[in-house]
């Protein structure tokens, strides 16, 4: 597990099979990296640390309301609240994942 890593998810969602790299800003235009490893470790790590499948870049806010399930992620790649590169097919696996998690994620990047 990479240093500053923690466990995130448990292994049925390493099933999902990809790396993610979050590039959140807040409303003062502050950004922060985030990588979720679903492939092989299931951790979260501040920064990117390894090639990502699927890069996301949204705002904090719109990525909390993927995580409590007020938008979903196609709604907001549709209403340009979210932009993907690589992997677009693993944004929509975000649903299946059911990480509540994510809002402190989003949280803490916000205060970065």
């Amino acid at each position: 597990m990479p240093r500053g890593s923690r466990p995130y998810a448990p292994s049925s969602t390493l099933q999902i099979g990809g790396i993610y790299e979050i590039h959140l800003t807040n409303s003062r235009r502050q950004a922060a990296i985030w990588t979720i490893d679903l492939k092989s470790t299931g951790t979260v790590l501040k920064g990117s640390f390894r090639t990502a499948d699927v890069v996301i870049t949204t705002s904090d806010e719109t990525f909390v309301d993927i995580a409590n399930g007020r938008v979903s992620p196609l709604k907001a790649f549709q209403t340009g609240k979210l932009n993907t590169r690589g992997n677009i097919a693993l944004v929509n696996k975000l649903d299946s994942v059911g990480y509540r998690s994510s809002t402190q994620l989003a949280r803490a990047g916000a205060r970065k």
